[in-house]
């Protein structure tokens, strides 16, 4: 395997990409703040308790496939702050999959195609946005980015094909991430098989990718079948679907004002003969992947704009295909325009969401206020589910730096009585709807959250954006 040195471009891209990839990172972790899902990962991967226990009693009956937060849990036994280790997770698993892309890359002769697919991933809004987070995203992006890579890759190298085995292998780690993995390996093995359908000896990849794909999320719904409660959040509506589709594209995209742009992109690709195959194997792979979750979606609710963002990869690596050798120059233009134009708007979409994002705030006013204050002074909302209790009260200790026992949750027909505790802080509310945290009258939040909180204390109803500080006023 040998580097073109006449020609490096692909490799100064390369570099740009993995530069502006750190330092947009950089810039979204000072102002990164760990949300309600992260605390969950790290009560869930706790390095304190034997690694048994955690999976068994924590990792197991989650929702979500264990490969993460067991990769978590042994990560942080090195003794590695929680933070840095999903940092260090994602950066591995990025690493990892930009390897794959440039080796293969270069071994096709499709170097600059390789280079600028993962430079304009390394700075896409989903890898800004969730490469720093605490989460099965990261990695999930990472495998799909392979995976998308892996289908391209196979109809347009005929002569060298990827070996059967490194696309089972891919499909199953894809899928063994996240669900969406699952269903973005799947659905890009069958839009290979389609477009590959005359060609017999293009098969033996994607069948293989697409059957370990299958296998892998047959098995962790079939063993996560009595946990399936645990997504009953998600709603699922026709048109709440379509918002939620163009949610997507806005953020993948970095702007939904750049949609026409990859439309007309992917259409002038499909003109050339020379990038037609990727046009319509994006084409249909989207679509498949969209199409899926939102048929099973009548049955069980599965929809969900986050977890399509596991999909990215499949748009900018279909328009690096764009930039081929053989190729127009119209065609390999207007790809070029449309991929720096994603890569100029996606880091800062990204950074924006992390700017954004639904973290618990208002932790530094309890912190400073409810130092001391003894144990069940405090009073919270529920989490989303009952069994979240212990770990939504971990959280809000990692957050406020107070004790747990400071903590006490809320329960329906169980108001709790305010007239005890010398505390200033009442309650804190945190992790709820924006139009929630809109209600300043205390007597509302009261019966919004279960709260009796007496008028003699005159509360103070501190917003926090995504929820309330309340307190005494001076003197009660």
């Amino acid at each position: 395997m040998q580097i073109d040195t006449k020609n490096q471009t692909w490799l100064l891209i390369l570099i740009a990409g993995i530069v502006a990839h750190f330092a947009a990172l950089q810039a979204a972790s000072t102002v990164n703040a760990l949300w309600w899902d992260e605390y969950f990962s790290i009560w869930a991967s706790d390095p304190a308790l034997p690694f048994a226990t955690v999976f068994w009693d924590r990792i197991a009956p989650d929702s979500n496939l264990p490969s993460y937060f067991s990769l978590l849990s042994l990560v942080r036994r090195l003794g590695i702050d929680s933070s840095l280790a999903g940092r260090l997770i994602n950066e591995a698993c990025f690493l990892a999959a930009a390897a794959f892309v440039v080796a293969r890359g270069i071994r096709t002769d499709r170097t600059l195609e390789a280079a600028v697919a993962v430079a304009v991933f390394l700075i896409s809004a989903p890898v800004i946005a969730f490469g720093l987070e605490l989460r099965v995203y990261g990695p999930a992006l990472a495998a799909v980015l392979a995976a998308a890579w892996a289908s391209f890759d196979t109809i347009q190298s005929d002569r060298r094909p990827l070996p059967a085995w490194q696309m089972a292998l891919i499909g199953a780690l894809a899928a063994a991430t996240h669900l969406y993995g699952g269903l973005a390996a799947g659905a890009l093995a069958a839009a290979t098989l389609i477009v590959a359908r005359r060609n017999p000896r293009l098969w033996a990849g994607p069948l293989a990718m697409g059957t370990a794909a299958t296998i892998v999320t047959g098995s962790w719904l079939v063993w996560n079948f009595g946990s399936s409660y645990l997504v009953s959040h998600i709603l699922f509506s026709v048109l709440g679907g379509i918002l939620q589709v163009f949610s997507f594209a806005d953020f993948v995209l970095g702007t939904l004002a750049l949609l026409p742009f990859v439309i007309v992109a992917l259409l002038v690709m499909a003109k050339d003969p020379a990038t037609k195959p990727p046009a319509v194997l994006a084409a249909i792979a989207i679509a498949l992947f969209i199409l899926l979750p939102a048929l099973a979606s009548f049955a069980k609710p599965i929809l969900t704009t986050r977890y399509l963002y596991v999909g990215a990869p499949i748009f900018t690596t279909a328009l690096a295909f764009g930039l081929a050798a053989g190729a127009d120059r119209q065609t390999r233009q207007i790809a070029a325009i449309t991929l720096l134009l994603l890569a100029a708007i996606g880091s800062f979409t990204g950074i924006q969401f992390v700017a954004n994002k639904f973290a618990w705030k208002g932790a530094d006013i309890v912190r400073t206020l409810g130092a001391g204050c003894p144990a069940g002074s405090i009073k919270v909302n529920r989490p989303f589910r009952a069994e979240q209790n212990h770990p939504w009260r971990f959280g809000l200790a990692m957050a406020t730096g107070l004790p747990e026992a400071t903590f006490a949750v809320t329960r329906d027909g169980k108001a709790p009585d305010y007239t005890g505790p010398a505390c200033p802080v009442l309650a804190y509310v945190v992790h709820v709807w924006t139009e929630d945290a809109n209600l300043p009258d205390t007597a509302v939040l009261g019966e919004r959250f279960g709260f009796d909180i007496k008028p003699e204390l005159k509360p103070t109803v501190i917003p926090t954006g995504n929820g309330y500080v309340i307190v005494k006023r001076a003197g009660n």
